[in-house]
């Protein structure tokens, strides 16, 4: 609910720096802007209306993070609206790309028409968001030429291609209350199999790691590993 917005928010950067606080370790602590109406579809509404919904949350997150990461954009139109709000609090980016089977985002943009259109904001690089393992091995080279810090945060759903998630579901809206009903999880994909891939993507250039939906703490775990080559 609404209501909740700014609790929810400033509870969950309390949380973050008390959770860093804890670990004794040197973390940076990333505010998500996420994808302001739908998911896995392009944002068609009012520039105003989406600025808006960016600049409200940023404004809650920013005393309590290091960088802002936007999730799961569908499009140059929501990055640069995002991009705009976060110069505004003097702060850095990471992108996050949705991409589809085609190699493109939803706008039907590719990605290298994406980020020339990104490229002079203050990012902290470029990752593809909540993307299958396979799609983010058939684009990988297309990013890698764009020289630019770049990575991964993958999904395991069961469908390749997600369907839209609906921000304003009805009861009956399966995918609403739960994508998972809808989507299917990936149970046979394990941690040893995100370990491989994830070597496989360093080796293209890759420097940002990380899981989406339906990774679980033992894909995180394995590819921890990683920290100790």
């Amino acid at each position: 609910s609404d209501k909740y917005f700014d609790y929810v928010n400033e509870k969950a950067g309390e949380l973050a720096l008390k959770a860093k606080e804890i670990s004794k370790k040197n973390v940076l602590v990333a505010g998500s802007l996420p994808a302001q109406n739908d998911t896995y579809v392009l944002d068609q509404r009012d520039k105003k209306i989406i600025e808006e919904g960016f600049c409200d949350q940023a404004k809650l997150l920013k005393p309590f993070i290091d960088f802002f990461y936007l999730d799961v954009m569908s499009g140059s139109k929501e990055c640069e609206i995002a991009l705009n709000v976060t110069e505004k609090f003097n702060l850095p980016a990471l992108i996050g790309l949705h991409v589809k089977k085609n190699g493109r985002l939803p706008s039907t943009e590719s990605i290298t028409e994406v980020v020339k259109k990104c490229k002079n904001y203050n990012l902290l690089g470029i990752i593809f968001a909540c993307v299958s393992p396979e799609i983010i091995e058939n684009v990988v080279n297309e990013i890698k030429d764009l020289k630019i810090s770049f990575g991964y945060k993958v999904n395991l759903w069961k469908n390749e291609e997600p369907v839209p998630v609906h921000k304003f579901a009805l009861p009956t809206d399966k995918i609403g209350a739960n994508p998972v009903d809808t989507m299917g999880t990936r149970d046979d994909y394990t941690g040893e199999m995100f370990l491989e891939f994830s070597k496989k993507m360093i080796n293209k250039g890759a420097t940002i790691l990380g899981g989406c939906c339906e990774t679980k703490p033992s894909h995180i775990r394995a590819i921890s590993k990683l920290k100790e080559i």
